[in-house]
């Protein structure tokens, strides 16, 4: 990270998907609370270059860590923001959503995480940040 941030400013256009490649990394090595550390730093970098690229993996945490709703509700988010860019999801985007809304739906049932996947889609970014982050969303507003 020393090394992404001595880049200064003008070279940060691709720290979204910098952050995003870290954070995947951790949640598939099951290092969940080292990628909750690295979320807040995450979300407002893709704040900053208006792009959703963590929230597929943000989902997918949520749900690692038993944030069944949280998770639900962010996949949501995740489809929608995706489908107002004209974004088409990657394979491991794909992927993680799809183990978030399994977990959720069996943590759940069914009906009630459809219906939070459904709330999702018309969560504000902001409100999306504190399923995310929780108590660490008011750093990156």
């Amino acid at each position: 990270m020393a090394r992404v941030d001595s880049g200064g400013a003008s070279n940060q256009g691709n720290l979204p998907w910098v952050l995003q490649g870290l954070l995947k990394a951790l949640v598939m090595q099951q290092l969940l609370d080292e990628a909750m550390a690295l979320a807040p730093r995450a979300w407002a970098a893709c704040r900053r270059f208006d792009t959703p690229v963590v929230v597929p993996t943000l989902a997918q945490l949520a749900a690692l860590q038993g944030r069944f709703e949280a998770a639900a509700n962010l996949v949501g988010h995740a489809r929608a923001r995706f489908e107002a860019r004209s974004s088409a999801l990657g394979i491991v985007d794909v992927q993680a959503l799809a183990q978030a809304e399994a977990l959720a739906e069996a943590a759940l049932g069914a009906a009630a995480a459809q219906a939070l996947v459904r709330r999702g889609r018309t969560l504000e970014h902001a409100d999306a940040a504190l399923l995310a982050l929780g108590d660490a969303a008011a750093s990156t507003a």
